[in-house]
């Protein structure tokens, strides 16, 4: 479930990241997949939820 919590730890990592891969700068998609991990769901899954939330 993405809660408050995890838009607000994701928008903080996102501010040195990106929501695709490839523009990622070196270290972000490591604190995503952190992220993801911390709640036991997959980094994509992490990114697709977050992005219908914040669009």
């Amino acid at each position: 479930m993405i809660t408050k919590e995890v838009i607000q730890k994701y928008k903080e990592v996102k501010k040195k990241t990106a929501l695709h891969s490839d523009t990622i700068e070196p270290g972000g998609k490591k604190k995503l997949g952190e992220l993801a991990k911390k709640f036991n769901i997959s980094l994509a899954l992490l990114i697709r939820d977050i992005g219908e939330i914040i669009k």
